[in-house]
Order: structure tokens, then C-alpha cells, then sequence
């Protein structure tokens, strides 16, 4: 996210990408890079604007976002944050279970979380969270945003946020992510090709690349002129 970006689109992009379905998407924006200018006031209003997600039974007409899958996942994800605070990260909010659930929300809910202070070497910047967990961190030019994204095993998806046109394709033309969106997040059709880079996979789905990958191509050389060519040999020995 650059400081030119239009901020109350990209914080609102920023915050459907990660906490949509409580962070459980291959393609959750789990990692939020933002310009250092612009960093604090983003960062701040992201957190607040988690506080405000309702949290709740998925039977619940109110409820955004609901619990995670099972309890493995959720002693996983808050293993990871613990571990992130412990490393030197700071929580903007969330982390824990939220507070005014009903009592019948027995599943296994973590609130809206927003981590900031996260260095690139950290346990929660590197591997898949898979849970409501928004990892801040600043850059202070194109090519440092650049390589802070590809700083990763992982490369499915990703965004640019800017109002720059050139910028915006410069840098998602260096992107190591099979699908990048340019001020805009999840906008997902049939008919364009997905899959990643890296641990993210190989091969595409969707799109004619998905098609090919059903297919075994052949190829079949027919020679057709009065005297064949030969590239090589010595005749057929008549004279």
C-alpha cells in the first residue's frame, strides 16, 4: 500500500482481504506492507476498524466473521501470535478470544488481530496463518516493497494499492504471485488462470492454462513437397 493509494478504499480492500471468512483463504492478505509516511494512520485505523467486525455465531444475521474450523487450527494461530508478541511484534487488537460473545459461542473464536512491529525473519511474517491475523509492516521505497513481498516461500496472491498506473504494473509485473490485484482484492473469474509460485504450487486452474493442463499435445510433421528435403544423407543411390 503506497501513500498515494486512496486510503479509505485500500484500508477497507485491506481489511475484506484478511478478516472475510476469518482469515481461512488461500489467498487471505495475511501480510500488509505500507509506506512509512502513511504507516501509523493506517495502521491505526485498521485497528480500529477490526474492533467494529461484529464476531459471532454464523447463524446469526449480524455476525461478519465468524469462529475458526477446529481446534487444531485455533491453537496453531494463537501459538503463532503469542510467539510474534514474544519475538518483539505488538498487538494493535485482538489476539485472544473476543470479549461479549454469547454463551451458546462455544467455537473456537480469536477477534480481529493486528500485529505491528513484525520484522521479516519472524515465524508469523513467513508461514501461512490461516486465521484473522493481520501482520503490518512499513517500506520506505518501491524496491524495498518489492523485495519485503517476495521475501517469502509462498507466492499465490497479492495486491497493489495506488493511484500511480505505472507504478502499480511495474511493481506487479515483479511479483512472485500467481494472481495480483491492482486496487482491488478476490476478484476471482473462471476464466483467468490461478495457482502461485514457490510452496504455493505449480500449474493453473481456471482459464486456458487450467484447460491445457487436461490435455497431452502432439505434434505431427507432414512433408509435403514434390522432392523431399533432406538434411542429411547421401541419396537413395539410384542414378
Amino acid at each position: 500500500m503506497f501513500a498515494d493509494a486512496k486510503l479509505d478504499e485500500a484500508v477497507a480492500g485491506a481489511q475484506a482481504a484478511i478478516f472475510a471468512a476469518a482469515g481461512q483463504s488461500c489467498v487471505a492478505g495475511s501480510r500488509l506492507l505500507i509506506e512509512r509516511s502513511v504507516f501509523e494512520q493506517v495502521t491505526t485505523r485498521l485497528a480500529r476498524a477490526a474492533e467494529q467486525i461484529p464476531v459471532g455465531l454464523p447463524s446469526d444475521e449480524g455476525t461478519r466473521m465468524g469462529p475458526l474450523q477446529n481446534r487444531r487450527q485455533f491453537e496453531q494461530v494463537t501459538r503463532m501470535i503469542d510467539a510474534a508478541v514474544a519475538a518483539g511484534a505488538t498487538l494493535l487488537t485482538g489476539g485472544q478470544r473476543p470479549e461479549g460473545l454469547p454463551d451458546e459461542a462455544q467455537g473456537y473464536f480469536i477477534a480481529p488481530t493486528v500485529l505491528v512491529d513484525v520484522t521479516p525473519d519472524m515465524e508469523i511474517a513467513q508461514q501461512e496463518v490461516f486465521g484473522p491475523v493481520l501482520v503490518a509492516m512499513a517500506f520506505d521505497d518501491e524496491a524495498e516493497a518489492i523485495q519485503l513481498a517476495n521475501e517469502t516461500r509462498f507466492g499465490l496472491a497479492g495486491a497493489v494499492w495506488s493511484q500511480d498506473v505505472a507504478r502499480a504494473h511495474r511493481v506487479a509485473g515483479q511479483l512472485r504471485a500467481g494472481t495480483v490485484w491492482i486496487n482491488s482484492y478476490k476478484a476471482i473469474s473462471v476464466m483467468s488462470p490461478f495457482g502461485g509460485f514457490g510452496d504455493s504450487g505449480f500449474g493453473r486452474s481456471s482459464g486456458l492454462d487450467g484447460l491445457r493442463e487436461y490435455t497431452v499435445p502432439q505434434s505431427v510433421w507432414v512433408e509435403t513437397a514434390p522432392e523431399a528435403s533432406v538434411a542429411f544423407g547421401y541419396g537413395s543411390g539410384v542414378g
